[in-house]
């Protein structure tokens, strides 16, 4: 009895889009970028052209399973990284890579538009019961706002 094996392969493809990120002086930039394809992509960064190497002081790199990787700046040097491009790349040697663009703008605390929103977070507190989610609260509001906004995420 003979079998006969195929092995599907498909170019990589990004999934999750790279937006442009606005951040305060001093403050925390991060990405997010996901990409599918069999094998399973590599995602790497580049930053001004060059790659992002992982043992740098101000960027974490964290891959997210199936495809998909983190950067994480910190902190944000306006000096440094204002209107820098941060690129995604993804690549499995199936055919080209592909990557995309988003821009870091950076600004001076108390130069942002008046809608630029701040945020406030209170002592780090985690509530976790059995088979749900941590939820996290965080706090905004708007500089020169007299109202505020809350915002949950669940993670």
């Amino acid at each position: 009895m003979e079998f006969d094996f195929y092995c599907v392969t498909d170019a990589p493809r990004l999934t999750a889009v790279l937006r442009d990120q606005r951040v305060v002086d001093g403050g925390i930039a991060s990405f997010l970028c996901r990409a599918s394809g069999n094998p399973v992509p590599e995602v790497y960064w580049r930053r001004a052209g060059r790659r992002v190497s992982v043992g740098r002081q101000r960027y974490t790199v964290v891959a997210v399973p199936l495809g998909g990787s983190l950067l994480r700046i910190e902190p944000v040097k306006a000096a440094r990284d204002d209107d820098t491009a941060v690129e995604c790349v993804a690549e499995n040697g199936v055919g080209e890579p592909v990557s995309a663009t988003a821009r870091l703008h950076v600004y001076r605390d108390g130069l942002g538009s008046p809608y630029t929103p701040r945020l406030s977070l209170p002592p780090p507190r985690r509530i976790c019961f059995r088979r749900c989610l941590f939820v996290c609260l965080f706090v905004c509001w708007q500089l020169f706002a007299r109202t505020s906004e809350r915002i949950y995420m669940k993670f």
